[in-house]
């Protein structure tokens, strides 16, 4: 029961704090068991590649080093919860016109995920599982200035870009084989729905003249496909303490480790 309502309350914060993003490792397809309770650090780099139907809006190749802890509760014997919480970097290739081009956010935002993963045991060497998880990302914002001359007229262009409101939903069947007692080696397909809102706000003024405008636009991105795969080896290094590490591919290749311990 302590176990419970320490979840509920876990799932409390995260609703209710609208925290951000990142996806991580989905794992192997074993699961916690019933009342048994699992607290796990992890490291994971992410690449995407968005794309845009709107007119006059490049494609964003952007990455993340995520940094991580997760909660895991068995509510059944082959059914598990988990919660993830963390923080993360961006940066993303060509995003401005003046300056330095890439957008970039060094310091940590938060990020959070909720998951569901539920396994089905065919024999003690194969194990097969389903999960699906939504994760929310936090706002980042990034901005260039720069003076210019033209026919010694000196104006000023100021550019801003923010990218709000990302979340995603991904869902996949994972396949396990245990060539070792302490070892499973998985692979699986997964879905993946990501979309994330661009604002982009560019100011020219030239003091000579007194003249300034602000010009705004906005445009919704999405990553690239909608079908990828996985592939991850979890080592049990105790009866308590496991090791994963996991490759995904996608729009993108990803990967991270974790160290999770059971109790």
């Amino acid at each position: 029961m302590k176990k419970l309502i320490f979840t509920l309350a876990v799932l409390a914060i995260f609703i209710g704090s609208n925290v951000a993003f990142a996806a991580g490792q989905f794992g192997s397809p074993e699961t916690m068991e019933a009342g048994q309770m699992a607290v796990g650090i992890g490291y994971f780099h992410s690449s995407a590649q968005y794309s845009t139907d709107e007119e006059g809006w490049s494609e964003i190749e952007a990455s993340q080093n995520q940094s991580y802890v997760q909660i895991s509760v068995g509510i059944t014997d082959d059914t598990e919860i988990y919660v993830r919480a963390g923080g993360a970097d961006i940066k993303a290739k060509a995003a401005f016109d003046i300056g330095n081009s890439e957008f970039k956010e060094g310091a940590e935002r938060p990020f959070g995920t909720i998951g569901l993963k539920r396994k089905l045991e065919i024999n003690p060497s194969f194990v097969m599982g389903a999960f699906a998880q939504y994760s929310r990302y936090s706002d980042y914002q990034d901005e260039r200035a720069e003076t210019m001359t033209y026919e010694d007229i000196v104006f000023n262009v100021n550019e801003r870009y923010a990218i709000v409101n990302a979340q995603d939903i991904q869902a996949g069947i994972t396949m396990g084989l245990k060539p070792h007692e302490r070892m499973t080696l998985y692979a699986g397909p997964v879905w993946y729905w990501s979309r994330a809102y661009v604002e982009g706000t560019a100011s020219v003024s030239v003091p000579a003249y007194d003249y300034a405008e602000t010009y705004s636009a906005s445009a919704t991105y999405r990553e690239k496909n909608t079908m990828g795969g996985f592939a991850g080896m979890k080592i049990a290094l105790t009866d308590a303490l496991a090791l994963e590490a996991e490759v995904q591919l996608k729009s993108k290749a990803s990967a991270g480790a974790s160290l999770v311990y059971s109790f």
